[in-house]
């Protein structure tokens, strides 16, 4: 009885994680996706315990979970591709740096400098 009331309880909070994470790849994309996805899985399938099969609750956190995921790679695929078009349009490029020293005070060049010299650009 006791071990199942605990099995029940990580996939509740799993399904609970994943759901988070799915809200996270509109909110906070990218960074808190990037942990609560992968744990969300991990705890699915640590409820499945010594039974052959996950409870509903778990696949679906499974599946929440994975979702998140490739929505996150997406929107990782897109801002890079975004900023390999800023970079190659100068318009764009002294667009976003307009907008970029504006609000956080920094110039792109500032931003990539360290990428530069660890890249050896």
């Amino acid at each position: 009885m006791d071990k199942m009331y605990h099995r029940i309880q990580l996939a509740r909070l799993a399904l609970f994680l994943s759901m988070a994470s799915l809200a996270a790849v509109f909110l906070t994309p990218v960074v808190l996706t990037s942990i609560l996805a992968p744990a969300a899985i991990l705890l699915a399938i640590i409820s499945k315990g010594q039974e052959d099969r996950m409870s509903s609750r778990a696949r679906r956190a499974c599946v929440l979970a994975g979702i998140a995921l490739v929505l996150n790679l997406v929107v990782i695929i897109l801002s890079f591709s975004q900023l390999a078009l800023i970079m190659a349009d100068p318009v764009r490029r002294r667009q976003f740096d307009e907008l970029l020293y504006s609000s956080y005070g920094y110039r792109l060049e500032d931003i990539l400098a360290p990428y530069r010299q660890l890249l050896g650009l």
